[in-house]
């Protein structure tokens, strides 16, 4: 900024301090006499953007800041995924079929524990595969948790009379697109209400495994997204914002409380343990032994 006013400068402090860098450094608002450099584009990273324009103004004194910024938003496209059906498996033939094969039979061609375990490996997929059945499903990551097959066939049959109203400005397709939007908003609200009463009902259920109850907690409360930020730090009059710099803060200051002034004593005459590492001595023929027994 090519001013040099007290209110620049403080300005320009917190900008170090933030780590942020300004990008405009050509005056931006004018009057008759003279232009001045205050509309400002900050940010903390500046190889992700890749121009900065100044626009000329057409409704204030005040020119427009136009950049361009340098970054790609990853599209999360649907995709196939075959899963299991644990509810349909038929858990008494795939467990007497493992208890009938007979092993030794089929690891004593095997020369080294990992021959074993892809015979081990092979032989009870192919038993997964036959006594648990499997279906291919389409994951939507974009989609609501509430969101179904009904919901989304009604949303596309909106969409295309919406389309056909808005070309042909008929009041019959408009009507019917009024119909479809209030049907979809009734799905919609129905959907969100079963989904809330899943979610009740999964979270009160005492056998619920721990893990999938604190899942639900966290997509409930948002716990794991929270949005404000850390608090600031303090030390010898100087206030700290910067991750950075509250990490080195943090970092120093235990550090310096860990340090022990005075080394302790070692005892002395320390008997050897009975066992030493070296004396205990495993070969591959014993692990092949104890793996065919």
């Amino acid at each position: 900024m090519p001013c040099r006013s007290t209110g620049s400068n403080n300005l320009r402090n917190i900008l170090q301090r933030l780590n942020m860098y300004n990008l405009v450094f050509e005056k931006t608002n004018f009057t008759t006499d003279t232009g001045t450099c205050i509309d400002l584009f900050l940010t903390n990273n500046k190889s992700c953007v890749k121009s900065v324009d100044i626009l000329s103004p057409f409704c204030s004194t005040h020119a427009p800041v136009c950049a361009e910024v340098n970054f790609k938003v990853n599209k999360e496209y649907t995709y196939k995924r075959t899963i299991r059906k644990y509810e349909n498996a038929n858990y008494k033939d795939f467990v007497s079929d493992l208890n009938n094969i007979d092993w030794n039979e089929h690891f004593h061609s095997c020369d080294n524990i990992n021959d074993m375990y892809s015979q081990f490996l092979n032989i009870y997929s192919t038993n997964v595969n036959k006594y648990i059945p499997t279906k291919v499903v389409t994951i939507r990551p974009a989609d609501k948790p509430f969101m179904n097959s009904t919901i989304r066939r009604k949303m596309r049959q909106r969409n295309r009379i919406h389309y056909k109203a808005k070309n042909t400005n008929n009041c019959i397709h408009w009507q019917k697109f009024r119909e479809l939007r209030n049907e979809v908003i009734d799905l919609v609200r129905q959907s969100k209400e079963q989904y809330k009463q899943k979610l009740t009902k999964e979270i009160t259920d005492k056998n619920i495994p721990p893990g999938k109850w604190w899942r639900i907690v966290k997509s409930i409360s948002k716990l794991s997204k929270s949005r404000e930020p850390t608090p600031f730090l303090k030390s010898e009059g100087q206030i700290f914002l910067h991750p950075v710099n509250k990490a080195e803060l943090l970092n120093s200051h235990f550090s310096n409380i860990s340090k022990i002034d005075i080394e302790p004593e070692l005892p002395n005459n320390v008997p050897d343990p009975p066992f030493k590492m070296e004396e205990i001595i495993i070969t591959e023929e014993e692990v092949l032994d104890q793996l065919k027994t």
